[in-house]
């Protein structure tokens, strides 16, 4: 399964950084106005979150393993470790 790097790093941004933000805005806010959903935001957010998580990665898995590019802790052929 490949993803678009494009769509990759768009939905790596919203994994990453803006679901967890909204998250933390949320449950703090429900602390102050007591809605009384924080809870169940944050657990739904986590579910969700690494749902996402790991279908990133397996697609990053998918990607390095077809050759398409080295991964980031790997040189390149030809090139000396020192």
């Amino acid at each position: 399964m490949h993803i678009p790097s494009k769509l990759f790093d768009i939905l790596k941004w919203v994994v990453m950084i803006c679901i967890p933000a909204c998250t933390v805005a949320f449950v703090g806010l429900d602390g102050v106005f007591g809605w009384g959903y924080g809870d169940i935001v944050a657990k739904v957010s986590s579910i969700v979150c690494t749902l996402l998580g790991t279908l990133l990665g397996l697609s990053s898995i998918s990607f390095y393993k077809d050759g398409q590019i080295q991964p980031p802790d790997q040189p390149d052929e030809g090139e000396s470790t020192p």
